[in-house]
């Protein structure tokens, strides 16, 4: 049974601003997985609405690049503001963050996070 989550944060992210996503890997026998044991890591970042790739990241690795990181305990993925670039004219923009870590053994994680952008040039307005 693949290990497949969704996480939706409903707070917005500022359009520019920057976010730390961290998490566990739990493996199916209950271990956490180490870093020694990542076979790859990849990220797409795209708008929901238009489904336009973000910063060029369309399965960009982030295996300890590209605001990634592995620890003993969790990982990190890091986006700045050209991750968080508002994209039309809604003034609150759904994202989509799909991460997959394939691990020794024939592991494969993958996570869909839901994220909002929101536009600051409409704040108010």
């Amino acid at each position: 049974m693949p290990d497949y989550a969704i996480k939706e944060f409903t707070v917005p992210v500022p359009e520019g601003g920057s976010v730390l996503y961290t998490a566990a890997i739990v493996k199916e026998n209950g271990d956490v997985l180490q870093p020694e044991e990542v076979v790859s890591a990849s990220i797409t970042l795209e708008d929901a609405a238009t489904q336009a790739i973000i910063n060029d990241r369309d399965n960009q690795s982030f295996f300890n690049v590209n605001g990634g990181a592995f620890y003993a305990d969790r990982f990190e993925v890091r986006l700045g503001p050209l991750d968080t670039v508002a994209v039309g004219t809604a003034r609150i923009q759904k994202r989509w963050m799909t991460l997959k870590v394939a691990y020794t053994g024939g592991g494969m994680l993958h996570r869909l996070i839901v994220f909002y952008v929101q536009e600051l040039r409409r704040v108010g307005a």
